[in-house]
């Protein structure tokens, strides 16, 4: 029996994983270091909408993988949504501060 409890969570700054029920870790990738969001299904996957989330990270093996999660298309695009929302707050402050 796996005991473990996962948690994915996109916000404007990161998306991370909070996992476990006895011991509790957590990993995650900052929004600015996030190359790129893609998901898959199978065709199981296909018919009861569940499949995998990919979060490729810049840095070397930091890659976040949800697995077997529900309307993994949604979720990958709410994920890509907090990413552009934290680069147009950091460019909209990066053009402020250059004036």
């Amino acid at each position: 029996m796996d005991w473990k409890n996962r948690i994915f969570v996109a916000t404007s700054k990161q998306v991370e994983t909070e996992f476990g029920i006895i011991v509790k870790a957590e990993n995650s990738i900052a929004n600015s270091h996030i190359e790129s969001v893609r998901y898959g299904q199978g065709v199981i996957g296909g018919i009861f909408n569940y499949g995998d989330v990919y979060v490729e990270s810049a840095a070397k093996g930091e890659d976040l993988i949800f697995v077997a999660i529900e309307s993994p298309k949604m979720r990958a695009n709410q994920i890509q949504d907090q990413i552009r929302y934290y680069r147009s707050l950091h460019n909209m402050n990066h053009n402020v501060s250059m004036k």
